[in-house]
């Protein structure tokens, strides 16, 4: 009889009880339908695949080729042969690894064997690499975009590497470090063809910044602007309150500690104040060792700058008379091994105080910063006048 549910059932009848009589077909309808069962597909819930054909039986069970699984192919089988698929594929997770420490790892990402990237891991370093769309123009090309600006890199094989965006500098081109000028650069260390910048040697660390307001001419001549005297346009590290400033049109001044103390024009030298500052120092490790001139010094002299005018005590003219007798001759030890002429500045000192004059109120003696006496021999000169 037929299944119920999948589930099989005697006929009905079949069964015999004591002191029932039986013929032929009591036995034979039951072992005939127990034989047309057996020959029928036999259903899932019974062990069986519900189905009379291998087709039929994938499909009853859930395993059709083409809609529930993927039929049998070479290549599909095989992880070592190219793969090719007509749609996205979204994959968690890559890895690529080789048992070889000297092979490399490849995986490439791209749409034509042209237009790829490659990207390579080896026991040598690991790389990355791309193929332009013509094959042999930019090797590497990498852009960043936030999609409001976007910054392009590429590096050619011939090693030109060309920047659309260099820190907060943009291009309306791309910049080509090997032919275009570059601006806006400030280089903190390295060489320039093997030459150190700014230093003698690399581990110096001290290294030139060229301002966007500076500039190098054709003839290799660095220029920058003029600056002031509160900002002079060539400082030192650590210390940019001194350097050198342009002003007045072919003038230079010199500023240490924010002030201008000499300027050179096409006058001369001079101080940028007068009567402010010294040439060397009174000290005998501070002092020039020569002074070349053409004309005899220029000493203000006029009697608007002088106060308390007098003629010379009678004390004093005793001192000139006795310095006079002063002079002597004498080689320096540290000269040039010439005799020179003049006084030696302790016995001048003796000769005021034997008057009972303080040597140090004049002008014309003087004891240094070291400890040294000196005289300033064009006052000793004109007091020296005085006893003739």
């Amino acid at each position: 009889m037929p299944r119920t549910n999948d589930v099989y059932a005697l006929p009905s009848g079949s069964a015999i009880t004591n002191g029932d009589t039986s013929d032929a077909s009591d036995l034979n309808t039951p072992f005939n339908d127990l034989e047309s069962d057996a020959n029928a597909a036999r259903p899932i819930v019974a062990g069986g695949t519900g189905a009379t054909t291998a087709s039929g039986a994938r499909t009853a069970l859930g395993l059709a080729i083409g809609s529930d699984v993927q039929a049998y192919d070479a290549d599909t089988a095989k992880l070592d042969v190219g793969q090719t698929w007509s749609a996205l594929q979204t994959l968690s997770s890559i890895a690529v690894y080789s048992n070889s420490d000297t092979a490399l790892g490849n995986v490439k990402l791209g749409r034509s064997s042209t237009q790829h990237i490659d990207l390579h891991g080896g026991s040598g370093g690991n790389f990355l690499t791309s193929v332009s769309d013509s094959g042999n123009s930019k090797n590497m090309v990498i852009r960043v975009t936030d999609g409001v600006d976007t910054a392009d890199f590429g590096l050619a094989r011939d090693g030109t590497f060309t920047a659309t965006k260099i820190g907060a500098t943009e291009f309306t081109g791309a910049i080509n470090f090997g032919s275009q000028a570059m601006t806006n650069v400030d280089i903190n260390s390295g060489a320039i063809d093997g030459t150190t910048i700014g230093a003698s040697s690399a581990a110096a660390g001290s290294f030139t910044t060229i301002a966007a307001s500076g500039d190098i001419d054709g003839a290799g001549r660095v220029q920058a602007k003029a600056g002031s005297e509160s900002l002079p346009s060539f400082t030192f590290l650590g210390d940019a309150d001194t350097g050198f400033f342009s002003f007045a049109g072919g003038s230079i001044g010199v500023t240490c500690n924010n002030t201008r103390r000499v300027e050179f024009d096409t006058a001369g030298i001079k101080p940028a104040s007068g009567n402010t500052y010294d040439l060397g120092a009174n000290a005998a490790a501070d002092r020039w060792r020569y002074i070349y001139l053409n004309n005899s010094p220029n000493v203000s002299s006029d009697q608007r700058l002088k106060e308390d005018i007098r003629d010379l005590s009678d004390a004093e003219r005793r001192v000139a008379i006795a310095a006079k007798g002063l002079l002597k001759t004498y080689r320096m030890i540290d000269g040039d091994g010439r005799r020179k002429f003049g006084v030696i500045a302790q016995e001048l000192a003796a000769a005021f105080e034997s008057e009972g004059l303080d040597p140090l109120k004049y002008s014309v003696i003087q004891i240094d910063s070291d400890g040294m006496y000196s005289v300033a021999y064009e006052e000793l000169t004109a007091f020296i006048l005085a006893a003739l």
